[in-house]
């Protein structure tokens, strides 16, 4: 690869994922997966592996049809080979079989569906220390809780029961044998008990598989299902998509809490969901990070200036990151 045909500042940012986010050793396999998204990345990625003094391989296989969908079979085997994992992809592979066979077998895996050359060179340098500390506390107050109670001015007025659930953390450095994340990092989360989120649910800014949203989505939610969907045209999208999905596409999987302060509102659901304050909630899979739910999809969308309580205590007031007394230290 010609360092020359990318540009120094891909370079630069593609060094810092392969050196500081993932540690790749001298060695390791790395494969770069893509389905012809964003090349110059790609190009950045195998540019910077070369300077590095590391080999790696171009993966390549048609577009998913939604988020969360299989590769192709032989795709998911050579996945399993690898010990580093980049997948630069239209449709995010998190949610996969694929991508957990692959960690059980040690591969470390980042995850960077719709990620732009914007968001790369914006959300990737950054101090991940501090963001890893200020996750961890978020993280733990979502483990300790039992109930979350989420509202925003647009209407969203959510409960879920959380109890004996873990909370999880996505912080851009992954390091450990059979962990994986996204790019940009910056989020906690966590999988609701399936059967027990009641109340409206209304999506703004961006949807996963959508993209930016022109109206929101309300969406009203009994048992942990949803019962209805209304909007416009992407609510249209949206009940398409999940009546086409099959079983357990309509379940409330997720809530995350964005704690990455690089990233800004671009209308893109891959760094969204990292602003710091903002909480986004995803619709199907879980079974990868703790839920009991396996779908073919898993459909994230924002929700603006939130306000959530944990167990009555405020963690974010319209937007603003903020935790009470009695959990830790304000953020």
């Amino acid at each position: 690869m010609d360092k020359l045909s990318v540009s120094e500042d891909l370079l630069e940012a593609a060094q810092i994922v392969l050196a500081k986010c993932m540690g790749v050793s001298p060695g390791e396999k790395v494969l770069i997966v893509n389905d012809g998204w964003e090349p110059d990345i790609v190009k950045a990625l195998t540019g910077a592996a070369g300077l590095l003094k590391h080999d790696s391989v171009v993966l390549q296989f048609s577009p998913r049809k939604n988020h969360g969908e299989e590769p192709p079979e032989l795709a998911a085997e050579v996945m399993s080979l690898a010990d580093v994992i980049l997948m630069v992809t239209s449709k995010s592979l998190s949610h996969t079989r694929a991508r957990k066979m692959a960690a059980q077998r040690g591969a470390r895996a980042a995850s960077m569906p719709m990620i732009t050359r914007e968001i790369f060179l914006r959300s990737i340098d950054l101090d991940y220390g501090v963001l890893a500390e200020e996750t961890k506390l978020v993280a733990h107050v979502l483990t300790e809780a039992r109930e979350l109670k989420i509202t925003t001015p647009s209407g969203t007025n959510l409960q879920m029961n959380v109890e004996k659930r873990k909370g999880h953390l996505d912080v851009g450095t992954i390091l450990a044998r059979g962990s994986s994340g996204n790019l940009p990092g910056g989020e906690a989360y966590i999988a609701p008990i399936e059967e027990e989120t009641q109340g409206i649910l209304v999506f703004e800014q961006s949807l996963a598989g959508w993209g930016r949203l022109d109206s929101p989505i309300e969406i009203c939610v009994n048992g942990g299902r949803v019962t209805s969907i209304k909007g416009g045209r992407e609510a249209q999208w949206l009940k398409e998509t999940l009546a086409e999905s099959g079983p357990g596409g309509e379940i409330v999987a997720e809530l995350g809490i964005g704690t990455n302060p690089r990233a800004v509102l671009s209308g893109n659901i891959l760094e969204d969901e990292k602003v710091k304050g903002t909480v986004h909630a995803a619709l199907g899979s879980n079974f990868s990070f703790g839920g009991r739910n396996e779908a073919s999809l898993h459909i994230d969308g924002m929700l603006l200036k939130p306000t959530l309580l944990a167990d009555g205590r405020e963690i974010i007031v319209d937007g603003v990151l903020v935790i009470q007394d009695g959990w830790v230290n304000a953020i």
